[in-house]
């Protein structure tokens, strides 16, 4: 069973970084610490929420050289593609943000006789991906 696993650099082979491996165990926590987490984040306002994730966009637009940089040691993207990556991220993550309130807001599906109907849109899970990023030399 592998113990680490090491991500080679493009641009030179060499091992950019290397992280342990979890185990079941350490998966299995995680997910547990993964859930209360979310529960406490579904009780936050939407407004709430959009600060946070504000925030984010914030501290990664901050960031813009050092994920330049990171994108040409992990894919090989060159260097003066990086910076358009993150405006992007920006551009796509503002404006969910400045639609969450509209998007997330109940929806009133209309009266109906012997009926109390409503729409409710609420956080109900963790989700996790992995998302394969390749940029082809």
């Amino acid at each position: 069973m592998m113990s680490t696993i090491q991500s080679i650099s493009p641009v030179d082979g060499s091992v950019y970084a290397e992280r342990p491996v979890a185990d079941a165990e350490q998966v299995t926590a995680l997910f547990a610490r993964s859930k209360l987490a979310q529960h406490a984040w579904a009780q936050l306002s939407v407004a709430e929420r959009c600060t946070y994730c504000t925030a984010a966009v914030d501290a990664m637009v901050a960031m813009t050289d050092r994920i330049a940089e990171e994108l040409v040691w992990q894919m090989g993207r060159p260097i003066s593609q990086g910076a358009g990556e993150v405006r992007g991220l920006e551009e796509r993550a503002r404006y969910m943000i400045s639609v969450a309130e509209e998007s997330l807001c109940p929806v009133d599906p209309g009266e109906k006789p012997g009926f109390a109907r409503k729409i409710s849109k609420e956080p109900l899970g963790v989700i996790m991906t992995i998302a394969p990023w390749n940029f082809r030399l």
